[in-house]
């Protein structure tokens, strides 16, 4: 069975939002520029979201593919110690997103967790 990932350009709800929540800290933690990241939080994982993870990616030696699948997810948890798991635990425990398709996406820990065991 092939899961889909998690998140790409395009992808939309209430997901979305802890992913870019993430990347603006991120941008801030390492951008002494003081460069304001221009996400915006309207649970749209557009242009600027994308462009803002393959910065992520490259500097962290991943795949520069802008999404947001398990091994970025493992990075950012491990690096910057933003856990994805407990956030949307934190925030009612389950969370859809949309991708660009059009198919809602219900994600959990617990679908996360098949997912990734499938995948490695």
């Amino acid at each position: 069975m092939e899961f889909p990932q998690y998140m790409e350009q395009g992808s939309k709800g209430p997901a979305v939002n802890l992913v870019l929540v993430a990347l603006a800290v991120y941008v801030a933690m390492s951008n002494d520029s003081g460069e304001f990241s221009g996400i915006e939080f309207d649970g749209v994982y557009g242009e600027t979201g994308v462009r803002w993870m393959k910065d992520f990616q490259k500097i962290n030696d991943l795949e520069v593919d802008g999404g947001f699948g398990p091994t970025t997810r493992a990075c950012m948890k491990e690096k910057y110690g933003f856990d994805f798991e407990q956030a949307a635990i934190f925030t009612g425990g389950t969370t859809v997103f949309v991708q660009t398709n059009g198919e809602e996406i219900e994600w959990s820990p617990e679908f996360a967790e098949s997912a990734d065991s499938i995948m490695t």
